[in-house]
C-alpha cells in the first residue's frame, strides 16, 4: 500500500505529479493548508480526480475557505481538530498512515521556510523506520528517507538526484562499508556531531551499504 500526503508548505508541483504518476497512490491525505495546493491544481488540471483527497485533517484555520467547501461539497472522510493541540497537522497526518501500515509512505509540503516544522518532520521519520514503512520527505531539490540500523542498504542510482548524503541521526554508526559509492565509507565513523557523510555521489548503477551498529542513518539525496 502507498500513501501520499500533502502538507501546508510549499509543494514542487512537477514533483509531486511524478511520483504520483509513477507510484500507485491507495491512498491521499491532505493536511491542513495541503487542501490549498490541491485545490488550486483542481482548477488548473484537466485530470481534476487526480488531485481529490480520500481524506483531510487538520484545524483548517488558515484553509482558504473556497478549498474547504470545494473539498467538504465532495464528502471526503474529514478529521477535524482544534487550533489548539500536541501535535501539527503533519504529525496527524504521519499517524494516521501509519496505522494503515502501508509499505510506502510519500509525503510533500512538509518542509519549507518553517524550520521548526521541518525539524519535527525529519524528526518523525523515526516513527516510520521503527514500524518497518519506508517513508519519504520530498521537496524541489531533495528527498529523505531513515533507516533503522543494522541495516542492509541497497540504491539505486537516480539521475534526477546528484548528490547523495548520509548521517547519522541517532547512535554512533562506526562500523560501515559501501560499494558503488565514489567516497567509500569504511573507517569512517558517523555520530550525530559530524557531517563526514555529506555529498556522496554515486559511482556505480547500484550503491550497497551495510550498517553494523545500532541507530539511526538518514539517508538524503539532492539535486544540487
Amino acid at each position: 500500500m502507498n500513501i501520499f500526503i500533502v502538507g501546508g508548505g510549499k509543494v514542487a508541483s512537477d514533483t509531486f505529479i511524478r511520483y504520483k504518476k509513477e507510484k500507485p497512490c491507495d491512498l491521499l491525505i491532505a493536511a491542513d493548508r495541503g487542501l490549498d495546493y490541491l485545490f488550486s491544481q483542481c482548477k488548473a488540471s484537466d485530470d481534476e480526480h487526480f488531485f481529490i483527497p480520500n481524506v483531510m485533517l487538520g484545524d483548517f484555520d488558515t484553509v482558504d475557505e473556497r478549498a474547504l467547501s470545494f473539498f467538504e461539497e465532495k464528502n471526503i472522510k474529514c478529521h477535524r481538530y482544534p487550533p489548539e493541540k500536541d501535535f501539527t497537522d503533519g504529525e496527524l497526518a504521519m499517524t494516521l498512515a501509519i496505522e494503515h501500515h502501508p509499505s510506502h509512505v510519500y509525503m510533500f509540503g512538509l518542509t519549507g521556510s518553517r524550520l521548526d516544522h521541518t525539524l519535527g518532520n525529519i524528526r518523525n521519520l523515526k516513527r516510520f523506520a521503527d514500524a518497518g514503512i519506508e517513508a519519504f520527505l520530498i521537496d524541489g531539490n531533495n528527498e529523505l528517507t531513515m533507516k533503522k540500523c543494522p541495516a542492509d542498504i541497497e540504491l539505486i542510482r537516480r539521475d534526477e538526484y546528484k548528490y547523495l548524503s548520509l548521517l547519522a541521526y541517532d547512535g554512533c554508526l562506526h562500523r560501515m562499508r559501501s560499494e558503488g559509492l565514489k567516497y567509500p565509507l569504511s573507517g569512517v565513523s558517523f555520530t550525530p556531531g559530524n557531517a563526514f557523510g555529506v555529498s556522496n555521489e554515486f559511482s556505480e548503477e547500484k550503491a550497497k551499504i551495510e550498517v553494523l551498529d545500532e541507530g539511526y542513518l538518514l539517508i538524503m539525496r539532492s539535486r544540487d
